[in-house]
Parts: structure tokens; C-alpha cells; sequence
């Protein structure tokens, strides 16, 4: 595939010295447009030499092959950048441009072996297409267009709008769902007519097919957690051409493809439906969200059975987070949020088996996150970070807005703009990392060491000594959640 390359350097400069050297407590015994392309070979360091500054290296026959990568935009976000664990070492990704680099944190598959997004030119829709990478040290293979070529010309000469809300259904935020299982994944496209359906990608095969087969314009699908149901959106625009109107939730069991559950209408004002999680493998939480940009009523709906949904939390709100291992769903309303609403600031709970969610926590939060590997959500607001979970002890932090369990469970990183520290799970302070601001933070998956992003670059600590180097300038900062780790297959 031919492909106009643009040069984009990451520049190198020497270490720059943690503030707080490492002791014991450091390792407790709990333990694109186009391709991004490098410039020139660096001479290999002996260990005591001092890197000094250099362009972007060149990868050579063994440097940056064996992965995992960690995946990441350059700072103009019109590139990736593929980051080797064991080497440091960085390469350019060569495929063409994203349509919405959220697809990162979607389209990387549970199982990490195979990172696949949307890309390709909006304007001459030739190689718009899903794209799969598995070895970033290789060219994006395009597994399938978006459009078929009936679309793309209806398009171009505007015979048809139909096909025009086609391309809009194609380019859905939240396009892709993998399987739980890894050995699928769901896309919309419209390559056998002028309405957009459902297609699966089995890795496997290497092969995508039809799922749908509908008038209406199908996309934002979602896998349940037993892999059994998807649950995805309709627009019926055949019917109603007047404008984008989402109309429907609806239900597709994998066990009997031609039956399809209506789960949930969707109306005005609602301009979109989002899913915010599953409580359990039927029952999914999603909300409203406005053309103005509000969130606000929280629904339980049965993707199952197709029982009406029901209302969980009425008003608007900041932003909300499910725990499905506890069938527990937690609604942040912020201070300037409730002024108005007639309610409390705070953190409200739903309980599965409950009709409604009640306050929890009084404060003013306007963010929230769950975390997996202690089972614990963590909200932010004007008075710092909170590590909640109902029945156990509330863990603050005054210093920091943001929080990552490292995957093994063992460490707790929390950081914001004084800086990032390094704690035990159980919240206890080990370490101050960086007393300059953060705004992201990335474990490796072996859980020895782990990125922050701050304002000068990305940097890598390893244990024992968490030794500060920087490994690249050049960083997108606009998503926490747009650096993924590929392992590749």
C-alpha cells in the first residue's frame, strides 16, 4: 500500500535524576497520516556512559521486534509511536491516519495480541478501512473497508444521503468491541448495501463477516462479559431522513444470530445512548448524554429479556463507573452539577436488586474510575482523590487526582499535579516518584516499572531503583487512555 511518509523525530535528552533516590521501601518484598519514521542509529551505551542527545533511532534487525510495544499518538496526534518494554526502544507505526484514537483503547484486544483501528482518508474514502496491527515494526494490514464502492461513489456524487448517514454510522465514537475471548471483534460498515451493518473479524481466519443484516444504520456495539450478547444502536434514517436520530438499543444473541431483543428506545432530548458497564452478563447500565453535553439519567436495561428499562439515578451528573464483579454502579455529582438539580453533591451508589442509587459519600467529585484488581473506585474532585468501596475504610489523598493498581495488585500509583507518588495498596506512602505535575500514568504489564507523563516528555522508572529517563518528547496529552500495550501474536 503506498503511502506518503511524513518525518516526525522524538527527541532524546541525558537522564534527568529522581528527586528522591531509592531505599528498601523502593521494592517491597510483596512485590498516518503516515508512519512516524526514525532518522538514525545511536552507537550502543556501555553502563557507564551517559546518553546524550540524539535523533529518534532507526530500528534495526533485532531492536524493537520482540515487543510488547507500548502504543501511543506523537503530540500533532497525526502518527503512533510503538515503545518496546524491554529496550526502550522507539519506532514509527506505518499506517494511515486515525479517525478517533479512542479506537486505541477499544480496538486493542483483551488478550493484547492484536491492536486494530479505523483509519484512512475521510475526504477520498479509498482506504477508509480497519486497519490491524500486530507487530508495529510492520505495516497496518487493512482487514476491510468501511464502505463498499456503491457507497463511496453515492458519497462522492451525492445521489444518495442514506449513504451519507452510512459514513456517519461508520465513524461512531466507540466503533469497536472485541469479544471477551479475544477471537472476534464487531465492527459497523456498509459493504452490502447503503445502510451500515454489523461485521465480525476473527483473527483466526483473518476473515470479517456479516452479522446484521438490516435497513436500519447499526453501530456502537457491546460485547456482555460472557461474550454471549451484543448489544448495539440503530438509526433509522431511511424513515426519518431528516436528520441523525439514534432510535434503538438492541439485543443480538450469539446463539441464535436471527433473533434480534429490542432492549431500549431512545428519544429526544437524547442526542446519544452510551453504555457505562455491566452489572452481570444480562443486565447493562448506560445513560443519556444531550446535545448540550449532559449526562444524566442512568438506566438498567435487560439486553436478555428486552424488559423495560429502568430508571437508577434521575437527574444529571459528572460521570459514572461499574464494578460487575459486585453489581454495583457509582454516580459522581459534582457541586456545580447539583446547584440547581436539587441534589446532593457527592458520590450516589446503585446496588443490583436496588430500585434507585443513594448518596454514599457527600464531596465534591467530578470523576470516577473503577479498578479491577482491588476492587475499589476511585473519585476526584476539589479535595483531592478518594479510594472508596462500600463496607470498607475510605482511603484519601489531598495531593493527587488520579489512581492505577499496577496489574499484579502489589502498587499503588497516585499523582496529578504535585507530582506522582508510590504507595501500597493499602494506601501507605512508599515513595515520592516526581514532584513535577503529572497527568498520566502506565504500568507495564509485568508490573516492574511504569511510565508518567509530565510536561517535559514521557518517562520510564524501573524497580528497584525507579531511576527517572526520559524516552520521548513528542506525547499526545490529551487522553490518559490513548497508551495501550500490544504483545503482539
Amino acid at each position: 500500500m503506498a503511502q506518503a511518509l511524513i518525518l516526525l523525530a522524538c527527541r532524546f535528552t541525558a537522564p534527568t535524576p529522581v528527586a528522591w533516590v531509592g531505599t528498601s521501601t523502593a521494592w517491597p518484598a510483596t512485590q498516518s497520516a503516515a508512519a512516524i519514521t526514525p532518522t538514525q542509529t545511536p552507537k550502543p551505551l556501555l553502563p557507564s556512559q551517559t546518553p546524550v542527545p540524539s535523533a529518534t533511532p532507526v530500528p534495526s534487525a533485532q531492536a524493537g521486534q520482540a515487543g510488547p510495544w507500548l502504543i501511543f499518538p506523537n503530540a500533532q496526534e497525526n502518527g503512533l509511536y510503538a515503545l518496546e518494554l524491554g529496550s526502550d526502544h522507539l519506532g514509527g507505526v506505518d499506517i494511515p491516519a486515525l479517525i478517533d484514537f479512542a479506537d486505541l483503547t477499544n480496538g486493542i484486544a483483551p488478550d493484547g495480541s492484536s491492536l486494530v483501528v479505523r483509519a484512512g482518508n475521510v475526504d477520498d474514502l479509498d482506504n477508509l478501512g480497519l486497519y490491524e496491527i500486530t507487530n508495529p515494526m510492520q505495516s497496518g494490514r487493512m482487514i476491510s473497508p468501511l464502505l463498499g464502492e456503491f457507497v463511496r461513489e453515492a458519497i462522492r456524487d451525492r445521489t444518495d444521503s442514506q449513504a451519507a448517514f452510512a459514513l456517519q454510522a461508520v465513524l461512531q465514537p466507540e466503533g469497536l468491541a472485541w469479544r471477551p475471548n479475544s477471537q472476534s471483534l464487531v465492527f459497523s460498515a456498509a459493504l452490502e448495501g447503503i445502510a451500515a451493518n454489523l461485521y465480525r473479524y476473527q483473527p483466526a481466519s483473518g476473515q470479517a463477516s456479516r452479522l446484521t443484516v438490516r435497513y436500519q444504520q447499526d453501530f456502537k456495539p457491546v460485547w456482555s462479559p460472557d461474550g454471549q450478547l451484543l448489544v448495539f444502536q440503530e438509526a433509522d434514517t431511511l424513515n426519518n431522513p431528516g436528520g441523525w436520530q439514534p432510535y434503538l438499543f438492541t439485543s443480538l444473541n450469539l446463539s441464535n444470530t436471527g433473533r434480534l431483543t429490542y432492549v431500549d428506545q431512545i428519544a429526544l432530548p437524547d442526542q446519544a445512548r452510551i453504555a457505562a458497564g455491566w452489572l452481570n452478563p444480562a443486565q447493562l447500565v448506560t445513560y443519556s448524554l444531550t446535545a448540550n453535553g449532559v449526562k444524566q439519567a442512568a438506566r438498567l436495561v435487560n439486553a436478555q429479556s428486552g424488559r423495560p428499562a429502568s430508571i437508577i439515578f434521575k437527574g444529571p451528573f459528572d460521570d459514572i463507573a461499574v464494578n460487575p464483579n459486585a453489581g454495583q454502579a457509582a454516580i459522581a455529582v459534582s457541586a456545580a452539577t447539583a446547584t440547581g438539580s436539587g441534589l446532593s453533591a457527592g458520590i450516589y451508589l446503585y446496588q443490583s436488586g436496588r430500585q434507585q442509587a443513594e448518596l454514599l459519600l457527600n464531596g465534591d467529585f467530578n470523576s470516577l474510575e473503577y479498578h479491577p484488581q482491588a476492587g475499589v473506585f476511585s473519585a476526584s474532585g476539589a479535595l483531592g482523590l478518594t479510594l472508596f468501596s462500600p463496607g470498607q475504610n475510605t482511603l484519601s489523598f489531598p495531593d493527587d487526582q488520579q489512581a492505577a493498581y499496577a496489574p499484579s495488585g502489589s502498587w499503588l500509583l497516585t499523582w496529578g499535579s504535585n507530582g506522582a507518588r508510590l504507595n501500597a495498596p493499602d494506601g501507605k506512602p512508599l515513595q515520592v516518584i516526581s514532584v513535577e505535575g503529572v497527568s498520566a500514568a502506565i504500568w507495564q504489564p509485568d508490573s516492574r516499572g511504569f511510565y508518567l507523563l509530565k510536561e517535559a516528555g514521557l518517562f520510564h522508572y524501573q524497580f528497584p531503583l525507579l531511576r527517572e529517563t526520559l524516552v520521548c518528547d513528542d506525547v499526545s496529552r490529551t487522553d490518559p487512555g490513548w497508551f495501550v500495550w500490544l504483545n503482539g501474536r
